[in-house]
């Protein structure tokens, strides 16, 4: 990748270890070389002054303030070979991360410990409701839903072999993308977060494996096991679907509902404008495939993470969708920050 002024070039050579020469162009000299563990970025959440990245190995909290990240200490590397899975509250004030065996909670400042939930299981997707009054979890085992203010666990019903959840505004569903369960219904289905009880679902006969809402209500997203992704107006049942030439791996509306990101293979991260069958922005960084996405809560930022080890902030506040700079993970806990500037 070449800086603007195009005088320095940046070249990632991959292997069992990460490497990115910095290389100036006037004289074809490396000027600097950056060795790093090249860890798999799997989950990625923003909030006003924290950036958590989800890892193969480790979870990583990243201060805005500050410029730096610190590993949260409870996790051990390769643990989770599937990555850690990790969402702020509405707030921000709360992270909630994967964990063998549950979903902890911590303080992103101090990151001090809060509160372990356990769930018998290892989730593959953590997740805050709409008010941050439930956290959810999703594993093998199926989905737990636990109310912060009542202090109760409620197991969604009938319920095998889950894939993504994704709560509706003010709480009043969660959606679960679903291989199968106990009724052999497939596709995605809709719960209620505080009874366990299934209200109805959406889709075909085919695996849906990823699902978003629409922060209005009005749409939700989901792609199948052929790996088509589709428009489903909620209120109607009309949908269709996106043109769509990769993998999709992640999904994410902005929080006003107008915009949809979707994150996938050969470094892709394209942009809808809700209900679009086109994408109309498509974002060029990674080198590899892309997996996970997140908007901030004030919309002015999107965030991206990938198989390639770094975390890339968007300038989402027009079309363009400039890069802002990339994070890149290096080895014994250190993290660089490289501007495109």
């Amino acid at each position: 990748a070449l800086n603007n002024s195009g005088n320095t070039l940046l070249v990632g050579i991959f292997g069992s270890h990460q490497t990115v020469l910095v290389v100036d162009l006037a004289s074809g000299k490396t000027v600097s070389q950056i060795a790093g563990t090249g860890n798999s970025v799997k989950s990625v959440a923003i909030s006003r002054d924290f950036i958590a990245v989800g890892h193969i190995g480790d979870v990583v909290v990243w201060s805005k303030e500050r410029g730096s990240g610190r590993p949260l200490d409870r996790y051990i590397p390769g643990a989770m070979q599937n990555g850690y899975s990790v969402d702020f509250d509405p707030l921000g004030a709360t992270l909630v991360t994967s964990a063998t065996g549950g979903a902890d909670l911590w303080d992103p400042e101090t990151l001090r410990f809060i509160q372990r939930f356990e769930l018998g299981a290892t989730p593959d997707k953590v997740r805050f409701s709409s008010t941050g009054r439930y956290v959810a979890a999703s594993s093998y085992a199926g989905v737990t839903v636990w109310g912060l203010e009542n202090k109760r666990a409620t197991i969604l019903k009938s319920i095998g072999s889950p894939g993504d959840i994704a709560f509706g505004p003010e709480d009043d569903v969660i959606a679960v993308a679903q291989s199968a369960n106990l009724e052999r219904d497939r596709g995605t289905c809709f719960w209620s977060p505080s009874s366990g009880e299934k209200k109805r679902c959406i889709g075909d006969d085919l695996i849906d494996g990823l699902v978003d809402l629409s922060p209005d209500g009005k749409w939700a997203v989901t792609v199948n096991s052929d790996d088509i992704a589709k428009w489903r107006e909620i209120a109607t049942g009309r949908e269709f679907p996106l043109a769509i030439s990769y993998r999709p791996k992640a999904l994410a509306f902005s929080p006003d509902g107008r915009l949809l990101a979707i994150a996938g293979g050969g470094g892709s991260v394209q942009v809808w404008r809700a209900g679009s069958r086109s994408s109309y922005a498509t974002l060029v960084g990674h080198v590899s495939i892309v997996t996970a996405v997140a908007f901030s809560a004030d919309g002015r930022l999107l965030i991206t993470g990938s198989d390639d080890g770094t975390v890339r902030l968007w300038d989402s506040t027009s079309d363009k969708f400039s890069e802002l700079c990339a994070l890149a993970d290096l080895e014994n806990g250190h993290w660089v920050v490289v501007d495109p500037y």
